[in-house]
């Protein structure tokens, strides 16, 4: 199950994704997609899974404000987008020990580590992304050791692990001026 969880807009790039399933299902015909979300392309998505042959593949569930249960159901999440800030959809998904295959833009490479908790692929390109959806889905070895390490890139976003770089910035910063001070 390769999922999304996003507002259904041209920068998310869902419709990368179900080019990269429409790619990759000759391959892995068990393959089937969650989107998890709305916006104004969806009706365009919906229409393109059809026109691709994959209105049997894809599922389209609307939106949610609790997604824990479609983070479960996800082998691996995809983060396709043409731009992205940090990407909290994409830390949420680590958290719940989902892979993560994203694309190189914006926010998404600091998120996720190439080859650790996922796989960073070029921006704009259904084949490559089908690659990696491919790559994941024949290796269950390699989706396990991706998805063991999810959470524990996760927490370093985490409010207590921010709190504590933040002190330590400030130690870092304030330092000498205290040193001054009490000279």
């Amino acid at each position: 199950m390769v999922g999304a969880v996003a507002r259904f807009d041209p920068r998310k790039g869902l419709d990368l994704l179900l080019e990269a399933v429409a790619i990759a299902l000759p391959k892995r015909p068990e393959i089937r997609v969650l989107l998890v979300g709305d916006g104004p392309e969806r009706g365009f998505l919906e229409a393109q899974a059809e026109a691709l042959a994959l209105g049997r593949v894809v599922r389209f569930v609307g939106e949610r404000t609790d997604v824990r249960f479609d983070l479960a159901a996800m082998d691996l999440f995809a983060a396709p987008s043409r731009s992205e800030g940090l990407g909290v959809a994409l830390i949420e998904a680590l958290a719940a020990g989902v892979p993560v295959v994203g694309a190189r833009v914006g926010g998404i490479p600091e998120v996720v580590e190439d080859e650790a908790c996922g796989l960073l692929v070029e921006p704009g390109s259904p084949e490559r992304l089908a690659e990696a959806i491919l790559r994941l889905a024949g290796s269950k070895p390699e989706l396990a050791r991706l998805a063991r390490r999810a959470p524990e890139r996760a927490a370093v976003f985490s409010i207590e692990s921010t709190r504590w770089r933040l002190e330590r910035l400030y130690d870092t910063l304030l330092e000498p001026l205290l040193d001054r001070a009490a000279a």
